[in-house]
């Protein structure tokens, strides 16, 4: 038993893939169109009619 002790590459690649994780989330944040709490299920539906 005991804490598992893992090299100090294994931390900096986990810290790596939460860094991408949150530029991630900062570029989908961007392209999100602001509706103003204005309802656009309708307009999506038009948008995405085949």
């Amino acid at each position: 038993g005991g804490a598992r002790v893992y090299p100090l590459e294994a931390y900096r690649f986990a810290f790596f893939v939460c860094v991408l994780f949150v530029l991630g989330a900062a570029l989908v944040a961007f392209l999100v169109k602001e509706t103003r709490a204005q309802n656009i299920y309708h307009l999506l539906g038009k948008r995405y009619e085949r």
